[in-house]
């Protein structure tokens, strides 16, 4: 039996704290295990990780390969595409929007969204109008995570949405449901109590809209039945906001975040722009009501969850995002229950994503690669 060909993927993003991309490249692998358990992959993968950081069971135990440079750092410009040679790799897939100058084999490139074309610095601005442009034309093909960021992603770059495939983020439930655990010193510690606060997963980034969320539950507070106020659990930097009820409680590990997630009362999004929406997906399937902005990859990716469950909200609407906050602390939305378990389950699964990338790895392979 000859040599099987080598898929390299980038993991390097992966440390240990989650985010969008990372959770996304180990729900990958993850999907890849459940697959290769049953399906006989004819390629080897392999998986690029940053020097020192133990993330080999992020990564299903898959072999890896040690960078000397971190995602994203400016030598990764040299060092990936030796690395690739080295590796004799026969197709390589970038994960994320870090692009190379040059690339020693075929590629396909998975990009996330196209934010930081409206709410990233100048120097993001730049690296995705030359570099990302001229990197992701150069791609066998285009990967996506929905409907929406395929439609905008085609507009920017001028190609047919059928160079571009949609792979979506996958939610492993299961593992979710693990990881958040009974979590009552969590929650204990920080002096609230289950079902009886709000919780928003987000960071501090502009199109995040968190300031805007804080300004209307400040409104709610002054509003509402004393009885039926929340307090609302951030997981931001301690002092970002000072508003009486607020409580930022500093970066979350993964177990932490899924721990406060699990047992809120509502779990809040009012995101201006996503290409996704993964958590209020973590928090529909955790039973948790949500209560989200009102933009296209967020009424796409909520589908399935019933309207009772959920909230969709024009994202900069303060009268309406005030009125949310009182209608869930008096149990006005319906948490979200088993049928909707098990539709995220079955339409986000890592198997799901494996498989549709398993199509593309074969079909690139076989066209590129003889």
């Amino acid at each position: 039996m000859g040599v099987l060909p080598r898929v390299v993927v980038d993991a390097r993003m992966l440390g240990e704290r989650g985010h969008g991309i990372a959770n996304y490249v180990s729900d990958l692998a993850y999907g890849m295990a459940e697959l290769r358990g049953t399906v006989k992959l004819p390629y080897d993968l392999i998986f690029l990780v940053a020097k020192k950081k133990n993330v080999a069971t992020q990564l299903a135990n898959f072999p890896t390969f040690e960078t000397n440079y971190s995602f994203l750092h400016p030598l990764e410009n040299w060092e990936i595409p030796e690395t690739l040679t080295r590796l004799r790799a026969d197709l390589y897939h970038s994960t994320s929007f870090s692009s190379l100058p040059f690339c020693p084999c075929p590629y396909i490139q998975t990009i996330h969204d196209l934010n930081h074309l409206s709410y990233g610095s100048i120097g993001k601005k730049i690296y995705y109008r030359i570099w990302l442009r001229r990197f992701a034309n150069g791609a066998k093909r285009i990967v996506t995570v929905s409907e929406f960021s395929r439609g905008e992603i085609a507009r920017w770059f001028g190609m047919p949405e059928e160079k571009i495939s949609v792979a979506e983020n996958a939610i492993r439930v299961p593992m979710l449901e693990r990881i958040a655990g009974p979590s009552e010193a969590i929650i204990r510690a920080a002096g609230v109590r289950h079902g009886k606060y709000f919780f928003a997963l987000s960071s501090m980034k502009r199109h995040k809209n968190l300031a805007f969320l804080v300004k209307a539950y400040s409104a709610y507070r002054k509003s509402a039945p004393a009885a039926a106020i929340w307090p609302l659990v951030l997981p931001v930097q301690e002092g970002a906001f000072r508003e009486e009820g607020v409580l930022c409680l500093g970066a979350l590990a993964n177990d932490e975040a899924m721990s406060f997630l699990k047992h809120a009362g509502a779990f809040l999004f009012p995101s201006l722009y996503e290409g996704f929406g993964r958590p209020p997906l973590e928090a529909a399937a955790l039973g948790v009501p949500v209560i989200v902005s009102e933009i296209p990859p967020l009424r796409e990716g909520l589908a399935g969850v019933r309207e009772m469950e959920r909230i969709f909200l024009p994202p900069q609407d303060l009268i309406a995002w005030q009125g949310a906050f009182l209608k869930a602390s008096q149990g006005g939305i319906t948490r979200p229950g088993v049928e909707t378990r098990d539709w995220i389950s079955e339409h986000f699964s890592a198997r799901k994503l494996a498989e549709k990338m398993d199509i593309i790895y074969r079909s690139t392979i076989r066209k590129f690669t003889g």
